[in-house]
């Protein structure tokens, strides 16, 4: 099973989608990171969930209004790029590559695709989410995520196993929709992160919660799990 580390390995010390995130995971013995990406004012590719500066740094400012200069001077921080992540991850862990922007220069996906032929990751990356955007630009280059939903849309198509993957939250999979996706050569991927319980499940606690959602996808022999860092110890337990 793949296991995968959401945003890097996220705790007090190390901030999400940072270096130090990225490289603990790869220490940890994750198989693929999980990042997200935004494109900047300079149209340089940086990693940040948001469109907005000011969840993790405390600063009110887009992403997309500033250079990668400006954004690494009034953070303070060596804010991660897409290409030095590809630098950090190559040969170490693969990657699954969240692209947030749903407005971006016309380079932009272009940009990305040319920086993992750089590094030679077009077949360590798994990208999403399952956008039309994405699927249209993609889909003969690198594997990208299509939702469970609408796989069948994509059946008549030729190397269907080696352009997408099949992507869905915990509660969509079941032990036959893992075994149909599986005799279509597909992988399977979920999420278990702590914002899922909290919506669907308020109050409850969430990490009983994934501790049993995870033991349960792995019974049902899910390809791929991606996990916030507090369920590290359940996804590498037997």
């Amino acid at each position: 099973m793949i296991k995968i580390a959401h945003r890097g390995y996220v705790n007090a010390k190390y901030v999400e989608n940072s270096y130090f995130a990225i490289s603990k995971a790869i220490e940890l013995g994750y198989d693929m990171v999980e990042i997200d990406i935004r494109e900047t004012k300079d149209q340089r590719i940086i990693l940040n969930h948001d469109d907005s500066l000011n969840r993790v740094f405390a600063i009110n400012k887009k992403v997309s209004d500033l250079s990668v200069k400006e954004i690494k001077a009034i953070t303070g921080r060596d804010i991660l790029t897409l290409e030095g992540c590809l630098k950090l991850c190559k040969d170490e862990v693969g990657l699954l590559i969240e692209i947030k922007d749903k407005s971006y220069s016309r380079d932009f996906l272009e940009n990305i695709y040319q920086l993992l032929k750089k590094y030679k990751m077009l077949n360590q990356v798994l990208i999403y989410p399952p956008r039309e955007d994405l699927i249209d630009f993609y889909l003969a280059k690198v594997k990208v995520g299509v939702a469970y939903n609408q796989i069948r849309n994509f059946e008549q198509k030729e190397g269907l196993a080696d352009r997408i993957f099949a992507l869905a939250m915990p509660e969509i999979w079941t032990q036959e929709r893992i075994k149909e996706m599986h005799d279509k050569n597909l992988i399977c991927l979920t999420t278990v992160k702590k914002t899922y319980f909290d919506r669907n499940f308020p109050g409850a606690d969430h990490l009983k919660l994934a501790k049993e959602y995870i033991h349960q996808l792995k019974q049902m022999d899910i390809d791929a799990i991606n996990i916030d860092s507090v369920y590290h110890k359940f996804l590498f337990s037997d």
